[in-house]
């Protein structure tokens, strides 16, 4: 494992992607937006990734997964401060957001 994250801007009208393949809190998008949807990718052993409105880890929960199974939610959700993620263990995981 590489130990990043990657961003990738879409053309306008379209999502915003971070891949993320590392554990720790990443500050995403700061201000208002709208998260579309969390992949798991490639899960870990055990782990979590938490998703908040915030510029940090005590802005408001927009959810939690669990990183030990592949999954895709699809969100469709505004947050209103910024979105932050916290990644504990080490699954590969894609966002998108606006």
């Amino acid at each position: 494992m590489t130990n990043y994250v990657a961003y990738v801007a879409g053309p306008p009208g379209t999502a915003n992607l971070a891949f993320i393949d590392t554990a720790g809190t990443m500050l995403l998008k700061t201000g208002p937006g709208s998260l579309k949807g969390v992949s798991i990718d490639v899960p870990a052993a055990s782990g979590t990734v938490t998703l908040y409105d915030g510029i940090d880890d005590t802005g408001k929960v927009i959810g939690v997964l669990d990183a030990s199974v592949d999954v895709y939610l699809d969100y469709g959700c505004q947050f209103n401060t910024g979105l932050n993620v916290q990644v504990v263990g080490n699954p590969e995981v894609t966002i998108s957001f606006f």
